[in-house]
């Protein structure tokens, strides 16, 4: 997950949708499509949904921020649980 993380911030900008699609059917599973748009179950409490839309090919920029901050969120977590 540290790979993808590190991906995400250095790609934030430039990410393309497919890629940014493929990490959040790998982390959280099939979404729900509601037109263009793409919405994925994180199970946070405090994130619940990722919503991702295809802007000419490309990711939006937030949106793939939203994304490696869901899964810093679900790491970060882990770790907890492992801890505790």
């Amino acid at each position: 997950m540290d790979d993808v993380i590190k991906e995400l911030k250095r790609d934030e900008k430039s990410m393309r949708f497919a890629r940014l699609k493929a990490i959040c059917e790998h982390f959280f599973g099939a979404p729900r499509i509601k037109g263009g748009h793409h919405i994925f179950s994180t199970g946070l409490a405090d994130q619940p949904l990722v919503n991702i839309q295809n802007d000419k090919g490309k990711a939006k920029d937030y949106q793939a921020r939203q994304v490696r901050q869901a899964l810093e969120k679900q790491q970060q977590q882990a770790v907890e649980k492992s801890d505790g």
